[in-house]
């Protein structure tokens, strides 16, 4: 091998007692007897965060991002150019440019169609993140499966624990509810 890096162990109490090891370019998993479990095509494999414990891992191919469920010891559905956690239950996805959120069953929370999507500092255990969406030059501020501003602002941009506004070139400050 040219490379032989972590055993999943060492960080999480699973099953998955398994090295990553690189041959040329591509990585793949090798158990205890150095066993190749997984075909060899693989740029990177690193760990994919779900509820603190390790029961999925994230791998990239062919420039994509794919979700791996080691339960069923194979690729989910989850295949997008970019893969961003955003907590325990959703992630900010891309797919030829545009972005959207998705649960980890796969289930579009918003639909691929916007430009960027940002999280805010500004964070509940009860509603998540408070996203910042752009579409067509303009954001909107979107939290927990409501909007709370329309897409009338030319930017949004965390400061501090506000989230700063710019709209025909004046600048003000909104919480995470959208109140100015």
């Amino acid at each position: 091998y040219d490379k032989v890096e972590v055993n999943f162990n060492q960080y999480f109490d699973s099953v998955l007692d398994y090295f990553k090891v690189k041959i040329g370019e591509k990585y793949t998993l090798v158990n205890d007897n150095f066993e190749e479990k997984l075909p060899l095509i693989y740029d990177k494999i690193s760990f994919f965060p779900y509820k603190s414990k390790l029961d999925r891992l994230l791998f990239e191919r062919d420039g994509k991002k794919v979700v791996f469920d080691i339960a069923k010891w194979q690729e989910t559905n989850l295949i997008f150019d970019k893969i961003q956690v955003l907590d325990d239950k959703e992630m900010i996805v891309e797919e030829n440019g545009k972005s959207g959120v998705v649960d980890y069953a796969g289930t579009v929370i918003l639909p691929l169609e916007y430009d960027a999507i940002n999280y805010t500092e500004n964070y509940s255990k009860e509603d998540g993140f408070a996203l910042v969406l752009t579409k067509n030059n303009k954001s909107a501020l979107y939290q927990n499966l409501k909007f709370y501003t329309e897409f009338i602002y030319d930017s949004m941009t965390n400061f501090h624990s506000s989230i700063k506004i710019e709209k025909d070139k004046k600048y003000g400050l909104m919480n995470a509810k959208g109140k100015i």
